[in-house]
């Protein structure tokens, strides 16, 4: 089996209505029991589990849910079905994330985490699966919600060929912007997609003379600017020599900037640019990003790290890692694992151990996105 698709029936029904399953079954292809390449699992559905050889979850709840996945992969391990990825369909209130110590002393008091999920065993800093997620958001209003943005990010992802989002084979390669502060770093990281002297700094940059056209027709976007956990916007910072008059932390994009994305990877050190819990389109540049037709997004749910110089370490080297094998042609999955344990290799090598930063970089960075997919090379 090439992926398992993993959600919850019960609570999309209590959020969409029971049209959202029979949607969800028509974008994949699948009924119950499934087909040879791409398995849809309800994790509390018996007519979905117990064909795969284990019970259903009995509560949607993260240590529940990763139970059931361990005992999963026993299963099909021995009938030699083993699934090589796994993508996880729905935010924090379909299938939530693992809340997690903060290993360091900064203000955020869990981290939230899909980690576990990808580890087989309760050391779960390394994960072991190649996994994504595609989150939704959440609902305005009282009643059962409209899932049409959220199915139309899904078929983009995972629905047959046709329907699908490609990488445009006519695009210049990547746009990347960093706040001033840190661009010495960020151009180490950039130079994985693009020409370092190409990145664009923040400040001078900011949203009045931001274009979202230079968005559109890029196959990798890169931003190493600040994020707020209560506000939608991205911000640059000055650096201590540059110009008395620029400002200090401009904003530099929100979501009413992005227009279209299609088949574009975003990578994001900003702080809480992964954060959809209690956010929509509206409100979080990462739903943003994937309702403007991107296949991937890589970013952190809380507050993240990184040097103001190189060498790169905490976000820029996990980042860079992830372009690196995300452009050689690895699927989205396979590079951000491959990333997460190159990540933990080289701190080790530096420093004979993984320090409170590093451990809650490895913790807090997830990847929305069906991590099947790989980048078009042509």
């Amino acid at each position: 089996m090439q992926e398992l698709v993993l959600t919850a029936r019960s609570n999309l029904v209590a959020k969409y209505g029971e049209g959202v399953i029979g949607a969800l079954e028509r974008i994949l292809g699948r009924g119950a029991g499934g087909g040879p390449e791409r398995q849809l699992l309800f994790i509390d559905d018996e007519r979905y589990v117990r064909p795969l050889g284990v019970a259903p979850v009995r509560s949607i709840e993260p240590e529940a849910i990763k139970r059931l996945l361990d005992r999963l992969d026993a299963s099909l391990d021995r009938r030699g079905e083993l699934p090589v990825h796994y993508c996880i369909l729905g935010g924090d209130d379909i299938v939530p994330f693992y809340r997690l110590p903060n290993p360091t002393l900064d203000g955020d008091e869990i981290v939230l985490s899909d980690n576990p999920y990808a580890s087989r065993d309760d050391e779960f800093l390394v994960p072991e699966r190649s996994l994504g997620r595609l989150p939704d958001g959440v609902l305005s209003g009282s009643g059962a919600g409209d899932p049409r943005r959220w199915l139309a990010v899904i078929e983009q992802s995972l629905g047959p060929v046709e329907t699908r989002c490609p990488a445009s084979t006519d695009r210049a390669e990547a746009f990347g912007c960093s706040a001033s502060v840190w661009k010495d770093s960020s151009r180490v990281v950039f130079s994985v997609i693009g020409e370092p002297d190409d990145l664009r700094i923040s400040p001078p940059l900011t949203r009045e003379n931001f274009s979202p056209t230079w968005l559109a027709a890029r196959r990798w976007l890169y931003f190493n600017l600040h994020g707020l956990p209560d506000r939608p916007g991205w911000y640059g910072q000055a650096a201590p020599d540059d110009p008395p008059e620029y400002p200090a932390y401009p904003c530099l994009i929100d979501p009413t900037q992005i227009g279209r994305a299609s088949g574009a990877v975003i990578a994001s050190e900003a702080c809480y640019g992964a954060n959809v819990v209690g956010e929509d389109h509206a409100t979080s540049l990462a739903l943003a990003f994937l309702d403007a037709g991107a296949r991937g997004f890589v970013g952190s749910t809380a507050t993240s790290y990184g040097p103001a110089r190189p060498p790169p370490s905490e976000a820029d080297l996990l980042v860079a890692g992830f372009l690196r094998w995300a452009s050689a042609g690895m699927s989205l999955g396979q590079a951000f694992l491959r990333a997460k344990v190159e990540f933990a290799e080289t701190m080790l090598e530096r420093q004979g151990f993984l320090d409170a930063d590093d451990r809650k970089t490895l913790l807090e960075f997830v990847l929305f996105a069906d991590p099947i997919f790989v980048v078009s090379s042509d």
